[in-house]
């Protein structure tokens, strides 16, 4: 499968067994990182032509999602993926220039499932993606696997960088997340009606972290499924208890 992080035969990529060790700068110069739509739209320009997510250097991406619509001109084709996180547009050169517009490809269409594979570019001051491959999927585990492999690249990067999966030091020699303290609050809440308001957790962890802070992982948790909002935005519970 192409762009993978579990794949040893890719040139740079995160196998199973990697430690992130050497250089940032390296890896990311040699690794198509697998993203979503949202993901990529988080990409941040640090300077010309040096684009980062997650403190990492980011160069070359690979994007699963659905053609929302095709728009063909004498230079290239742009088409704009969605993948259920947000939408973006691509753009596929071709070479030579066709007056009556570039050629579609007999394969795609509107509907259709791709991989794009592609550089990160900055144009009229917004980051978008210059694809040099972009070829249909037939096997949609390929969907699942990708989103998988995206989750597990950003988990990775955002534990070594102290980010929004930090570990913190429980006490007795295990390690847990920021996540994982708020998780227990809310668990300890569940038999309220309306669960636990975000406050509350936050004045609980107040050792832990800021309130604003904890707000965001509780937002993460409840975009990633862990917990769920019940009388308002702001009354939690959790959906594993």
């Amino acid at each position: 499968m192409e762009g993978g992080f579990f794949n040893n035969d890719n040139a740079g990529g995160f196998s199973e067994g990697s430690s992130f060790s050497g250089s940032k700068r390296t890896l990311s110069e040699h690794t198509i990182r697998p993203l979503t739509v949202k993901q990529f739209q988080d990409i941040q320009v640090v300077s010309d032509n040096v684009f980062r997510l997650d403190n990492m250097d980011v160069n070359s991406v690979t994007v699963v999602g659905v053609v929302r619509d095709i728009s063909p001109s004498t230079t290239n084709l742009q088409y704009t993926i969605e993948d259920g996180t947000a939408m973006m547009e691509v753009r596929h050169w071709h070479e030579g220039s066709n007056p009556d517009g570039a050629e579609l490809p007999s394969d795609i269409s509107k509907g259709s499932y791709v991989r794009v594979n592609g550089r990160v570019n900055q144009f009229n001051n917004r980051v978008n993606c210059i694809a040099f491959a972009i070829r249909p999927i037939t096997d949609f585990n390929e969907i699942t696997f990708h989103f998988l492999e995206a989750i597990l690249c950003h988990v990775r990067l955002t534990k070594q960088s102290g980010g929004d999966y930090m570990q913190i030091d429980s006490g007795n020699g295990a390690e847990k997340s920021l996540s994982d303290y708020v998780i227990e609050v809310v668990k300890r809440y569940h038999h309220e009606e309306a669960g636990v308001h975000v406050d509350q957790i936050a004045k609980e962890l107040q050792h832990k972290a800021g309130a604003d802070r904890i707000k965001e992982v509780v937002e993460e948790l409840v975009n990633e499924g862990h917990c769920y909002s019940t009388t308002d935005d702001y009354h939690i519970k959790s959906t594993e208890a």
